[in-house]
């Protein structure tokens, strides 16, 4: 991608406390810290690099209030985007952003925009339209 549209039009999404499809990994802070840096050597002018914070799995809907990026946040220089849980917990999304500088990302609970439709944790991560695009759109009639 860097070679395509070079380092300032590409970046990465890495999620270092993932467990999903048996992703686990035991020293989670020094392999990813370690890419992280790596990242930083070669890329230094990247995009930004985005973090998922970690949760129970990602069908989990309980809030982490702790900021576990911290060790990757001081190694890369440019910007640094995180994201899990901060769409059902905006007090804590505004709190990181003052702490850190860090833009926190919004996903789940808007992708069926919750003013108007509650998503549907059955039709995330599937194969097909269901759960993505079929959200009802919005009417003047609501």
């Amino acid at each position: 991608v860097i070679s395509a549209v070079g380092p300032e039009r590409a970046s990465i999404r890495l999620s270092p406390s993932t467990q999903f499809q048996d992703m686990g990994d035991e020293t989670p802070v020094e392999t990813w810290s370690y890419l992280t840096s790596e990242i930083q050597s070669k890329f230094p002018t990247l995009a930004y690099l985005h973090f998922i914070e970690p949760r129970a799995n990602m069908f989990d809907s309980s809030v982490n209030l702790v900021d576990s990026l911290y060790h990757y946040r001081s190694l890369f220089k440019g910007p640094f985007i995180v994201a899990s849980g901060f769409s059902t917990a905006p007090e804590h999304a505004i709190d990181i952003a003052e702490k850190t500088g860090d833009l926190v990302a919004f996903g789940r609970a808007f992708i069926a925009n919750p003013e108007l439709n509650k998503y549907d944790r059955n039709t995330f991560y599937t194969h097909d339209d269901v759960g993505y695009i079929d959200y009802p759109y919005y009417s003047e009639i609501k």
